[in-house]
């Protein structure tokens, strides 16, 4: 390191925004990110099951699907777009988490194993 600071260049915020903007969309394309729920239906009273249902936007005819798959992943997506709704979900009681998905091809050579 240089005694005047670090030799460095910073990346101006237009650029970072930018970059940050076409992470998002790379993440969107190939749903990078899934938000898994670790409750238990049976587990959810009619109060959380209506704001879990209001966070994730479900509508009614899909109340049963949604209910089907916990615990387990019910979005997939950009890190950016699915925080939020954890946040959101922490707020109403229920237990949720973001997980980093593998590369497909990587997710078949861990099952060969």
């Amino acid at each position: 390191m240089s005694p005047l600071g670090s030799t460095r260049r910073s990346t101006p915020p237009e650029e970072q925004t930018r970059s940050n903007r076409h992470k998002a969309q790379w993440e969107r394309a190939q749903q990078a990110w899934v938000l898994r729920v670790e409750v238990k239906p049976d587990a959810l009273d009619a109060e959380r099951t209506r704001a879990l249902c209001r966070v994730l936007r479900v509508k009614r005819f899909e109340r049963e699907a949604l209910m089907a798959r916990l615990p387990g992943v019910v979005r997939r997506g950009a890190r950016v777009d699915l925080e939020p709704l954890v946040e959101d979900l922490a707020r109403a009681g229920i237990p949720a988490h973001l997980e980093r998905r593998l590369p497909p091809e990587t997710q078949e050579r861990n099952t060969d194993r």
